[in-house]
């Protein structure tokens, strides 16, 4: 693990920067620390957790009915270097859909359905995927095209904050130019540049599916 020097057990570790001042053994568990960084890389880019199948006990719905709750994120692989999370930081778009394809989202939301639930062995788990496979796949390429119909105005909604706060500093630079000959046109040129640069890189913006729960309903137990 990072963090952890080698041949050694572990560390003591504290959340006080006046301790970790205190004493040269002890560690601050900032934000920036190594370990802290790999645990949350791992908890929000690894494959560990992002996929799950729970039954619902639901007295209006007939029992055996399959639903896909699908949990999608943006990423916005370019230009890093000019922070393109200030505008578009990463988002989450749910996409609830039952067997016929009727979307849910709106209808039942997550914690409410998360409430619901309740675990189904993984041995059966395994045996409903493998039968209802063919159905599962449509509805997740159903989701992805729902949840890409969000992306659109979330995406113009970033467009149009980025290009107002940029816009309003180039003009300023701008009429700043006018009465004070240590502006440089460089500096205007160079927000200019990270404005097309952004806008180009928030237009690219994708979404990747981040982790899906797939349903099933069963009689309530008496």
């Amino acid at each position: 693990m990072p963090g952890l020097i080698r041949g050694e057990e572990g560390f003591s570790a504290t959340r006080s920067r006046e301790k970790a001042l205190a004493r040269d053994d002890v560690q601050r568990l900032s934000w920036e620390h190594p370990l802290i960084r790999e645990m949350l890389s791992r908890a929000t880019e690894g494959a560990l957790g992002n996929a799950a199948l729970a039954l619902l006990e639901h007295s209006a719905i007939p029992a055996g009915r399959i639903m896909i709750e699908a949990i999608f994120r943006t990423r916005t692989s370019e230009a890093h270097h000019l922070h393109p999370a200030r505008f578009l930081p990463p988002t989450t778009v749910r996409v609830l859909l039952d067997e016929s394809g009727q979307e849910l989202s709106d209808k039942v939301s997550f914690g409410g359905l998360a409430k619901s639930l309740r675990n189904i062995r993984k041995a059966a788990a395994r045996d409903l995927i493998r039968e209802r496979h063919e159905l599962l796949r449509q509805l997740l390429d159903q989701a992805e095209g729902v949840a890409s119909e969000r992306l659109t105005p979330i995406i113009e909604h970033a467009g149009s904050d980025m290009h107002r706060a940029l816009e309003a500093e180039i003009e300023r630079l701008r009429s700043l130019a006018q009465r004070n000959p240590d502006v440089r046109e460089a500096e205007i040129e160079a927000l200019i540049t990270e404005r097309d640069t952004l806008a180009e890189a928030i237009d690219g913006t994708r979404l990747q599916l981040d982790a899906v729960r797939v349903i099933v309903t069963v009689e309530p137990r008496r």
